[in-house]
């Protein structure tokens, strides 16, 4: 019914939209870092769903996503019931006003999701506060493709809130 299926080493990616190769590359190695980067974190906080694949959904507009189980006005979404991340394409390659060059990939915003989904079963006993920040830790930590890195995460925490909520 419209949908392309993409497998990465560890997750399926099912779309409505349509992604060129090169950037679909990117966020399976984007999902596909974030789990290690979770499983190998010294907390205990890697439990996803036990599946074969780990599924990641990309829909092309706002009626998909809402009809897929995503809140009108949100980039993405874990969906617990379902255990898997949906992500409203018109955020994840999102483009600057005026801009001639090609939309990028919000690759945070595949990292913050792809963490919910990580923490699957530990997420139901933290706090929502809690759960949001750890996501936002990974996200932030992100260096672009993939990468990863912790030194000097709080900078970067501080840096990310004083952009988006100006004083």
């Amino acid at each position: 019914n419209g949908r392309k299926v993409w497998h990465s080493r560890r997750f399926e990616f099912i779309s409505t939209a349509s992604i060129p190769e090169r950037p679909l590359q990117r966020l399976a190695a984007v999902a596909d870092t974030t789990v290690q980067a979770v499983a190998s974190h010294p907390l205990p906080l890697f439990q996803p769903p036990k599946a074969e694949r780990l599924k990641i959904i990309i829909l092309h507009d706002d009626a998909s996503y809402v009809a897929e189980g995503g809140q009108l006005g949100s980039a993405g979404m874990y969906l617990g019931p379902k255990q898997c991340v949906i992500i409203h394409a018109q955020h994840l390659f999102g483009s600057r006003p005026g801009s001639r060059l090609q939309p990028m990939a919000d690759e945070n915003l595949v990292v913050h999701e792809v963490t919910h989904l990580c923490m699957h079963w530990a997420s139901p006993r933290l706090p929502q506060w809690l759960n949001e920040g750890i996501c936002e830790y990974f996200a932030r930590a992100q260096q672009g493709a993939g990468r990863f890195s912790f030194k000097d995460i709080h900078q970067s925490i501080r840096d990310h809130l004083q952009r988006r909520f100006p004083t």
